[in-house]
């Protein structure tokens, strides 16, 4: 769960263990805390200074629990009980046990959500290599190469525009450095529920039969088959290269 989960549900589970009319989860950011949850919803304090690891005296509380962990201080418990009903021993047990093991849950929270941050950095990162990868094609590849015939086709699903691309991508660089070719040709089409895509060259070729099949290909064929699809590559010495692909697809999907 996220903090954001974790604490409110805290928060009501110690309210309704104990009868208190609010406790307040308190989560301490750089060198203050603050109060991040209520049983009630309604929490008017505000932040509290913390001098070094130590559990400042909480407002409006009648007892206030630090949450630890690996003997950092991550935050707080604080319950304010309603007038005349003091909190009983066993209450003050419950919340001293809540706040012993909310410690490990708010730090897992904590490795959540950097590992969610984490995640967004790779995505934005790939984000920014395919920006370039497709600046390269534009500004290199593309100028000295790319013919392209699409004619009548539309916009697909996003896993199956990234495959196709990909795939399109990888053949355009190996014609580029290694196949010696004056042109090369890019054609899609989509008919009878298959997207169907070639790419093509007039350039050296090579034998596929006496070839080990490299790593670019093998992603190729892996990245078509995650989305259902398949890969076929025709070549000969001399005669040029065809990678083509082939992916289903949706039945609503049209095309021409």
């Amino acid at each position: 769960y996220s903090a954001q989960d974790v604490l409110p549900q805290m928060a009501q589970t110690v309210a309704a263990g104990t009868g208190a009319e609010q406790v307040v989860v308190w989560l301490r950011v750089a060198d203050e805390l603050r109060p991040e949850a209520s049983s009630d919803g309604n929490s008017h304090a505000g932040p509290m200074p913390v001098d070094g690891g130590k559990l400042p005296a909480l407002p409006d509380s009648d007892m206030s629990a630090p949450v630890m962990h690996q003997g950092e201080l991550l935050g707080a418990i604080s319950v304010r009980m309603p007038k005349g009903e003091p909190l009983r021993p066993a209450g003050q047990q419950l919340v001293t046990d809540v706040a012993s093991q909310a410690g490990l849950v708010l730090a897992n929270a904590g490795l959540i959500e950097d590992l969610r941050a984490s995640r967004q950095r790779i995505v934005a990162a790939q984000d920014e290599a395919r920006r370039q990868l497709e600046r390269n094609i534009h500004d290199g590849a593309q100028q000295d190469l790319v013919t392209v015939e699409a004619d009548g086709i539309g916009r697909f699903g996003q896993d199956t525009e990234a495959a196709v691309y990909f795939c399109c991508l990888e053949p355009l660089q190996n014609t580029a450095k290694y196949a010696q070719a004056s042109s090369a040709q890019i054609c899609l089409q989509a008919q009878n529920g298959t997207l169907r895509f070639t790419v093509s060259d007039d350039g050296a070729g090579y034998d596929v039969g006496h070839t080990p099949v490299g790593s670019g290909l093998r992603n190729m064929a892996d990245r078509l088959a995650a989305v259902g699809g398949r890969l076929e590559v025709r070549s000969a010495p001399s005669q040029g290269t065809t990678i083509a692909g082939y992916l289903p697809l949706p039945a609503t999907t049209g095309g021409h």
